[in-house]
């Protein structure tokens, strides 16, 4: 349908240009006020039908693009949902969100703004081939071969753009990176006296990241300009063959409609530039889909390669301790299923895992409570929030973005939280009092504890949370 009306868009104006200039070629000579009725009702229909198919192309393009948008958005959550950060190398969850968010916007804009015209610039070419072709055969000629030159600088601006904007992709994800590492990292960067060395190191990122974008956005241009020329290349042929047998109105009608023939081909420059960051987009997304970011049958170190047998019945509470950098995030990430291993693993899938940096939603303590029990009661949030420690805090706090309004040990003690008011059968907890005093930790182990469904499986590098 979006193909179809940004053709008869075309068509209205191509058809509209030149019964405009036919009618201004002919009122030059003065003729009878009923010779030009017939023009002057065709340039009104035209001009209304060009209009009318224009809003209808813009409202189902935008459209497109949001069905588009939506399919990526499910495609790309298929592909990431098992990719838990466990499961990724070399990458940082930071630098997969914003690949994620350009590539996204990229692949969105691709069939409204370059597919679209695409195939609608196909059938226009061919029409008006045709169409020339029916009033003299070298006009179609000069027609084809302008168009065709056109095609081809296009084709090799798509290249050599496809090129360079591989590389600037690759500059603009290092400088992202570069940006969060140094804003998370700020005051720090200060106090130890070397922020200014990372301030021109952040520049230089940019500046060849810039000059990589300059490049794209030069062969682009080079390619736009031609594409003004191409036209003009026909006319001149047209010029050059002459009028031939055509009363002069028809003959200037000819040449302003096959000047407006060319709007949608004149399109093929940025569509060249839609579609070399499309498929760059894409490419990225199929490295992520198709192995290169995963962990495919990795052994653990040992002694992770052979576990003893681990049974947990619910409303079972093991504590599993040992000091910092034996592997316990490697186990618990195993047994969770975030990691391969070469043992069998029978779990439940109704389980949750508690990480040793959790993460909290903008919003207000209830706002982040809600997320694990939407149904839960005030009295049932003030509950939990009494057993890990927080009874003193309102339901209407709000934490800020991640919680950063809390300490860590706040943070922490909110995930746990969140937790007990889950309806799971296993909870797997990765050191989630490791910025607690060991006391604190006891007594948030001592709230799991009591629960009666879900067994509960804690790793902590403190003694006294064992005992």
């Amino acid at each position: 349908m979006t193909v179809f009306l940004s053709f008869f868009c075309w068509f209205s104006g191509t058809a509209l240009m030149g019964i405009a200039g036919y009618l201004i070629a002919l009122a030059a000579e003065r003729p009878e006020l009923a010779a030009l009725s017939l023009g002057i009702v065709g340039v009104r229909f035209f001009g209304l039908s060009r209009g009318a198919f224009r809003y209808a192309d813009r409202l189902f393009s935008h459209s497109l693009a949001f069905k588009e948008l939506k399919k990526f958005r499910l495609h790309l959550y298929k592909v990431l949902e098992p990719l838990v950060p466990y499961k990724l190398t070399a990458v940082s969850e930071s630098e997969m969100l914003s690949r994620i968010s350009a590539d996204a916007e990229e692949y969105k804009s691709w069939m409204p703004r370059a597919g679209v015209p695409f195939f609608a610039g196909i059938a226009s070419l061919i029409v008006s081939v045709c169409a020339l072709a029916y009033f003299h055969l070298y006009y179609s000629l000069c027609f084809l071969a302008a168009s065709l030159l056109l095609i081809s600088v296009s084709v090799f601006a798509f290249f050599l753009i496809k090129k360079h904007a591989q590389e600037w992709g690759i500059l603009t994800e290092n400088l992202n990176e570069f940006s969060l590492s140094v804003a998370q990292g700020m005051a720090e960067k200060k106090s130890w006296g070397i922020f200014g060395k990372i301030s021109q190191t952040w520049e230089d990122l940019g500046d060849i990241e810039d000059e990589q974008r300059k490049k794209v956005y030069s062969i682009y241009r080079f390619a736009e300009i031609f594409s003004f020329a191409s036209p003009f290349f026909c006319l001149a042929g047209m010029f050059f063959i002459g009028a031939k047998d055509f009363p002069f109105p028809v003959w200037v009608g000819i040449l302003l409609g096959t000047l407006a023939a060319f709007e949608l081909l004149q399109e093929l420059p940025f569509i060249a530039l839609q579609s070399a960051l499309s498929l760059n987009a894409k490419k990225r997304v199929d490295i992520i889909e198709n192995g290169e970011l995963r962990i495919e049958n990795t052994p653990l170190p040992t002694p992770y390669s052979i576990l003893p047998t681990l049974t947990l019945n619910l409303g079972d509470a093991l504590i599993m301790s040992g000091p910092s950098g034996c592997g316990k995030t490697l186990l618990a990430n195993s047994l969770a299923g975030f990691l391969p291993s070469d043992n069998v693993i029978e779990r439940t899938d109704n389980f949750i895992f508690l990480e040793q940096e959790p993460f909290l939603f903008t919003g207000t303590i209830k706002d982040n409570l809600l997320f694990a029990a939407p149904n839960a009661s005030d009295e049932e949030m003030q509950s939990v929030l009494q057993k890990v420690g927080l009874e003193n805090f309102s339901l209407d706090l709000w934490i800020g973005e991640k919680g950063f309004g809390l300490s860590g040990g706040e943070r922490q003690k909110l995930s746990a939280a969140r937790a007990l008011l889950c309806d799971v059968d296993l909870i797997i907890a990765d050191e989630p009092g490791a910025h607690l005093p060991a006391d604190d930790e006891k007594k948030l182990f001592e709230g799991f504890t009591n629960l009666r469904k879900p067994a509960v499986l804690w790793f902590s590098h403190t003694h006294q949370a064992r005992a």
